[in-house]
């Protein structure tokens, strides 16, 4: 039965540098997560574009993110699934640095290449003319591929980061908090994650 702690929990497993190991929830789940993710980005290329302040066709240009994003964002998630079932959790964790570097960032460039492609065509689009006519389009696509793969990266650094400080939060009620709570327990909790989460980033290094 879905509650807000098993929602909560689903969400951070999404987010988390070990999301091959196992699952939380039910197995769609993950899948509402990866469409919510692609909504936001494609809510916030839409507002980025207002910024401009140029005159457009807003629902025209919401409904282009929005395909577009929702095509790349489901095109990675099955990349990384694909490569979860060849390779398997116990040799993702065997990688070496370049293994995972080429891992992490050749599955989303991949990935956002193959989505571009079915999200323009699923509008309409003749993409190998455009492909040919503004040969700058490819070297776009790619360029925003690399800048997902480096949001990875910082994203786990932030994450390590996030953990540290819950860790020491719980540390220090440990001793000054008179709330009736697991304080050591959860303190466990997040140092392990902490640990796993720093491996991970190190191995990224």
């Amino acid at each position: 039965m879905l509650n807000a702690t098993l929602l909560r929990d689903s969400w951070r497993h999404w987010w988390s540098p070990e999301w091959y190991r196992g699952s939380v929830g039910p197995r769609w789940l993950p899948w509402v997560w990866t469409f919510v993710f692609n909504t936001g980005i494609a809510l916030a290329l839409t507002v980025i574009g207002l910024g401009f302040g140029r005159k457009f066709d807003l629902a025209a240009v919401a409904r282009t993110n929005f395909v577009v994003a929702q095509a790349i964002g489901f095109s990675i998630h099955i990349l990384f699934r694909l490569g979860l079932m060849v390779l398997g959790p116990e040799r993702l964790d065997r990688f070496s640095t370049p293994q995972r570097a080429l891992f992490y960032s050749g599955i989303p460039i991949l990935g956002v290449l193959i989505g571009y492609v079915i999200g323009l065509s699923l509008l309409g689009v003749d993409v190998q003319r455009l492909v040919f006519e503004s040969p700058r389009v490819v070297l776009q696509i790619i360029f925003f591929s690399v800048l997902i793969s480096a949001f990875w990266y910082r994203y786990t650094a932030m994450k390590c980061a996030s953990l540290l400080r819950e860790t020491l939060w719980s540390m220090v009620s440990e001793i000054h908090s008179t709330i009736d709570f697991d304080y050591a327990g959860y303190t466990a909790e997040n140092l392990a994650r902490f640990e796993r989460a720093y491996d991970l980033f190190e191995q990224d290094r």
